[in-house]
């Protein structure tokens, strides 16, 4: 996921909130994939592992 991407859903939720749609859902999908990045990132870190989009750390 790219930084414009998280910005483009991110600019989804505020207008959902704007029309009185509840952002929940879309709130909670963009958090738990946010930390699924977080977490590849600190895998890669432990071992030292390249980053790659989708990749997954052996």
């Amino acid at each position: 996921m790219t930084i414009k991407e998280i910005l483009q859903r991110i600019d989804k939720i505020d207008a959902a909130i704007k029309s009185g749609i509840d952002p929940d859902k879309e709130l909670t999908t963009l958090r738990n994939d946010l930390q699924a990045i977080a977490d590849e990132a600190q895998m890669a870190l432990r071992t030292g592992a390249e980053l790659k989009p989708g990749a997954k750390p052996k």
